[in-house]
């Protein structure tokens, strides 16, 4: 059989540091587009822009205006991400950055085709231009379709609400987080960018063809889309590499917790044994608020890198976007915000729900005061205002913003100042160390509480893989299989020791 000279090889260095121009350009364009679209909205809001339309072209124009500004803003967003990806040293990186290019991409394909019968605002301009460009309608069409046979499946919805909200179940983020790859995700935003750009063109050849020809100066005073960056002296290059360094830690971490779930798994169904009679079960596993804080620190931390190596105003205010809307997803998961809904949260799950049983005074004075400070954080206001979350994690209307997505974000970009918002996730992100301690603390304590029945079962499985061992042996006599069997036999009393003693 010959050689497959149709596979994909890597891309050289040379060849991403030129897609990185091409990307940077078009996303210095997309920001202006969005910028125009943002003051020319505005100006169609103006009770004299109704003298130079008819009723009917001013309500037409104002609409298209904000369907492209809502493209313009989800473009702007894969833009800024796949340079963040392109930057970007380490695996674990790339997995937390490309994660949120499936919540742009699945909420902008909704927000211009949907997933149910319900005609979209493109759908119906749609209709209107159909006749007059027949071939470009039928072709955005056909795009879309083969968009949502390719990524419009059950999983991809779980992987959007998992990315854009973390989980509930801190191993099923875990689970799906693992699925991330940079070709996959590239993959998706590229099929997404080949729909949207020439429809972004059609639309504004739509715009200039109704509205009336003016060679009067643009209505809006377009700031330098370069801006001077905040934040370039606050991440320093030993800072960075500082970074770098916990989110290594962090990353062996969680690795420890997942192999330590998934020994205790393979051990349960080897031995038919029903890990949830151990109390602890559910603090290694479906409660395990470390994890989700390591998520969260990790999250927070890669943002921060990708901030240091922005290279202009508007990626470095986007990228504190997420970085705002991380730590408001994650708090939500930990504690959250509304005080009928913690009973659901990691926090309560984790501590509060074992405060009856915790005989340690020192223990529970630690988680009170734990709980004190949460409840001082969830008022904060930087961290409880949805309007990031929302405007990142929506494309279009939004009910609870009161508009559409595009004119929060413009917003959000435009404010000169966001000092306060950094400090105030950097201050979360401190409180976290220490309720990570405070959280291990109370594992080791559920050890030290650990039953007598659960050490006699511990020695009732080491008695067995001891019996096992010598008969095993009495049948072997060549020394290299003796120690091969030995070795085996100690892997599993080690395995075992980890499933009953979590420290």
């Amino acid at each position: 059989m010959g050689k497959n000279n149709n596979r994909r090889k890597p891309a050289t260095q040379a060849q991403i540091e030129q897609i990185k121009v091409v990307v940077r350009g078009a996303m210095d364009k997309i920001y202006g587009d969005l910028l125009l679209d943002y003051a020319f909205g505005n100006v169609m809001s103006q009770p004299s822009s109704n003298d130079i339309l008819s009723e009917q072209d001013h309500a037409y124009v104002k609409k298209i205006f904000g369907l492209h500004a809502n493209i313009s803003d989800s473009l702007l967003c894969l833009s800024v991400l796949l340079l963040c990806n392109f930057r970007a040293e380490e695996p674990i990186e790339k997995k937390f950055l490309l994660r949120r290019i499936v919540v742009v991409c699945h909420e902008l394909y909704k927000y211009l085709y949907g997933f149910t019968n319900k005609k979209t605002e493109w759908e119906v301009i749609a209709l209107k231009l159909e006749n007059k460009y027949p071939e470009e309608c039928a072709e955005l069409m056909a795009q879309g379709e083969r968009y949502l046979k390719k990524y419009g499946q059950s999983e991809d919805k779980i992987l959007r609400d998992v990315s854009n909200h973390y989980s509930d179940k801190p191993f099923e983020f875990f689970k799906y987080i693992s699925t991330i790859n940079e070709k996959g995700q590239t993959d998706r935003a590229l099929m997404m960018i080949r729909i949207v750009q020439p429809l972004s063109l059609l639309l504004m050849k739509e715009v200039g063809d109704v509205l009336p020809k003016s060679n009067g100066d643009t209505p809006v005073d377009l700031k330098s889309l370069t801006g001077s960056r905040q934040f370039k002296d606050v991440f320093t290059d030993e800072l960075l590499r500082e970074t770098l360094r916990h989110i290594t830690h962090r990353k062996e971490i969680i690795r420890e917790q997942v192999q330590r779930v998934n020994w205790c798994e393979k051990f349960a169904a080897k031995y038919d044994h029903d890990m949830t009679k151990d109390k602890r079960w559910s603090l290694l596993k479906d409660d395990n608020i470390v994890l989700h804080i390591m998520y969260l620190q990790l999250d927070t931390m890669i943002l921060s890198l990708a901030m240091g190596r922005a290279e202009s105003s508007v990626e470095e205010k986007l990228i504190l976007a997420y970085m705002v809307a991380s730590m408001h997803e994650g708090f939500k998961k930990i504690y959250g915000f509304a005080e009928s809904a913690r009973v659901k949260s990691l926090w309560y799950r984790y501590a509060i729900s074992r405060m009856d049983s915790v005989k340690d005074s020192s223990l529970s004075s630690e988680i009170r005061i734990m709980t004190g400070v949460l409840d001082v954080f969830s008022e904060k206001d930087y961290l409880k205002n949805p309007t990031v979350t929302l405007f990142l994690g929506h494309v279009g209307y939004v009910r609870d913003l009161g508009g559409d997505s595009s004119n929060a974000m413009v917003d959000y970009l435009l404010q000169d100042d966001h000092k306060s918002e950094l400090a105030g996730v950097v201050g979360v992100m401190r409180f976290l160390n220490e309720l990570v301690n405070v959280s291990g603390k109370l594992l080791s304590y559920e050890n030290d509480e650990m039953s007598e029945d659960n050490r006699l079962d511990l020695e009732k499985h080491l008695e067995d893989i001891d019996e096992m061992e010598r008969k095993a042996l009495a049948k072997v006599h060549s020394e290299k299989s003796r120690q091969k069997l030995k070795a085996q036999t100690t892997g599993l009393r080690e395995m075992i020791r980890k499933v009953y003693n979590w420290e």
